[in-house]
């Protein structure tokens, strides 16, 4: 795991070293365990190293093929290295290294572009063919791995994150819908924007092809094309078999591995098959707290006492560093936060760093493969109902209103929801009905970019689960998950692997029929039943879904609002004009005094402070 940058004038101007020197430095903690940069001419590549295989300097990048020909930065792992390996020796490569990166360079040798649907693993790279004058730009399936790039005139320019883009931009702007989208839904529309006009992203599962005349994009990953022959096996098998294979390959490390452990059903699935694979003691990692309505600590325990042989590590925060976090989180996230929970997340790799463990494993993904949220019960309700499927329809709308704790009639009128015109969900935001929150707090730029933003939400109209799964994989919600899990990792020099994430698991799921993920009320009934005999029933049989709750409104209501109402009287939050000041000043004095809730307060500060650290 590593951060990569790099540019090309494609005007023949040579390459400064400088400003590549900036470029690797903005990353320099993706990657503190070694450094390295190659140019030529007009092309310049760094590269930062997380040594995690093959430890020695032979893995030091850029990497060469023998004759020079190809020259490689990567970021990642290809987990099934050893055996793509073994094919290409077969077939008369000779290896001077054991890495993955080395791999890489044999691969598309050998097979050129093809290679790719062969890694299985977490990618994002860029291989300078000279031969052909090409520099290719790839991304992984999922997009686990983040590839930024930018077009500057005759330059073309990339890297791992923003911040190693930036100094080639000459024109900071913000793009005003994606901020809005970020800031109204806490999602994307289009998984190659940014909140920076000049910067956009290697969409998942795509690559870009820069020669001297031309930038052409292209999709080279079929979604369909990995689904594995499981040999007749039903659902909870399937899951189990597939699973169990993507944690060993995930596994695969010359460092020693932890784990993420929230105390849900994913972290606490994948803690109980790691555990008995590994020749050491699987160190786990876990925020609670204790006393609160947020605390996990219950779930987590129950995981512990079932594998002793864990070494668990606890942090149990009082909040009172929260705005400093807040600051740090938006700094290496890049774009304003979405919500709380990110200060739990950074809290939780924060403890990883201290303990000394440079990778874990963690969760991400099997919510929006298996149906994990709620809120996907009523796309699966009314893609029944739009089936003619009365008797089901009736069953899993009593069975759904009970585990929410709430009326069918209620759950009723939420299945109305695709069909509510633009004028009735605006007028129903202030009362706090619909998704999105009063747009007479945004600035107005921003507020003007709200009806583009509300015209792409409603346009999914999610009528079917497949759809409501597909879109938050590809589009909404994994991107940014996915964004957040990587910054917050890399932060802290840490790297995280995603085993749900695996590609022929993902080809599976996206087949799997919706009452494998959605039946009785509960979510991701498949990896339950896959699950079952080897974790506690507390957290096999969970039917909430927190996602890393933190007490942060409390504290800022207490003991932290003083220095929260302090930012928020700044002049900054009228300088770069995101926010409307009266309308956040006023909000958050009704919120101090218990007179109204505020969800929106962590968002508020981070877009304030994203204005002040990136927006001009």
């Amino acid at each position: 795991m590593c951060g990569i940058a790099g540019f090309w004038h494609r005007d023949g101007r040579p390459a400064a070293p400088d400003v590549l020197a900036a470029m690797c430095h903005a990353i320099r903690h993706r990657g503190p365990d070694d450094q390295g940069t190659w140019i030529d001419g007009d092309l310049a590549l760094g590269h930062q190293r997380l040594s995690i295989i093959d430890l020695s300097s032979a893995g030091r990048q850029p990497m060469a093929t023998s004759d020079g020909t190809l020259q490689l930065v990567f970021n990642g792992e290809i987990y099934n290295y050893r055996e793509l390996g073994r094919e290409l020796e077969a077939r008369g490569h000779i290896f001077r290294t054991r890495t993955d990166t080395e791999v890489i360079l044999h691969a598309w040798r050998e097979w050129g572009e093809e290679a790719l649907p062969r890694f299985r693993g977490m990618w994002a790279f860029a291989l300078w063919e000279s031969s052909r004058r090409r520099l290719v730009l790839v991304r992984d399936r999922a997009g686990i791995k983040p590839l930024y790039w930018t077009q500057q005139g005759a330059t073309v320019g990339f890297g791992s994150e923003i911040k190693a883009v930036l100094p080639l931009v000459l024109e900071r702007r913000p793009d005003h819908a994606t901020l809005a989208a970020m800031i109204l839904y806490q999602l994307r529309t289009d998984p190659r924007r940014t909140c920076f006009h000049a910067i956009s992203q290697v969409a998942p599962g795509s690559l870009i092809a820069v020669d001297p005349v031309s930038v052409v994009e292209r999709q080279w990953h079929d979604p369909e094309a990995d689904t594995p022959d499981l040999g007749g096996l039903d659902a909870p098998r399937a899951m189990r078999r597939l699973l169990e294979e993507s944690v060993a390959l995930h596994l695969r490390s010359d460092v020693p591995v932890g784990a993420c452990l929230s105390g849900g059903l994913d972290s606490s699935a994948l803690v109980a098959l790691a555990a008995p694979q590994l020749p050491y003691s699987l160190h786990t990692f876990s925020v609670v707290y204790p006393g609160t309505p947020f605390d996990e600590s219950a779930f987590v325990h129950a995981v512990r006492e079932q594998y002793p042989s864990v070494v668990h590590h606890e942090d149990q925060p009082d909040g009172s560093d929260a705005l400093d976090t807040m600051r740090d989180i938006v700094w290496h996230f890049e774009e304003p936060v979405w919500g709380e929970a990110s200060y739990s997340w950074w809290r939780v790799m924060k403890l990883v760093q201290a303990r000394g463990v440079k990778v874990v494993v963690n969760g991400q993904g099997a919510d929006e493969l298996l149906g994990g949220y709620p809120y996907y019960y009523p796309s699966y309700l009314r893609q029944l109902a739009r089936r003619g499927s009365i008797g089901t329809f009736r069953r899993e709308l009593l069975a759904e209103a009970k585990h929410q704790a709430m009326p069918a009639h209620t759950l009723m009128r939420g299945l109305l929801g695709p069909v509510w015109p633009g004028w009735l969900r605006g007028a129903a935001r202030p009362f706090g009905i619909g998704v999105s929150w009063d747009t007479s707090a945004l600035g107005p730029a921003l507020r003007e970019a709200a009806p583009e933003v509300d015209g792409a939400i409603a346009r999914r109209g999610f009528w079917d689960l497949e759809a409501h799964l597909r879109t938050d994989f590809e589009i909404t919600r994994l991107p940014m998950l996915l964004q957040a899990e990587d910054r917050f990792s890399m932060a802290h020099s840490i790297e995280s692997r995603v085993p749900f994430l695996d590609a022929p698991l993902v080809a599976w799921a996206r087949q799997l029929p919706a009452s494998d993920k959605l039946r009785g009320g509960l979510t991701k009934v498949v990896l339950r039943d896959a699950m079952r005999d080897v974790l506690p029933p507390l957290v096999a049989d969970r039917a909430d879904k927190k996602g890393y709750p933190t007490p942060l409104r409390a504290w800022f209501r207490g003991a932290q609002g003083d220095a929260v109402g302090d930012r928020l009287h700044a002049q900054s939050l009228a300088d770069h004009g995101l926010l409307a000041p009266k309308v956040v000043r006023a909000q958050f004095d009704r919120f101090r005094k218990g007179e109204a809730p505020l969800p929106e307060l962590w968002r508020y500060l981070s877009v304030q402070e994203w204005g002040e650290r990136f927006g001009s």
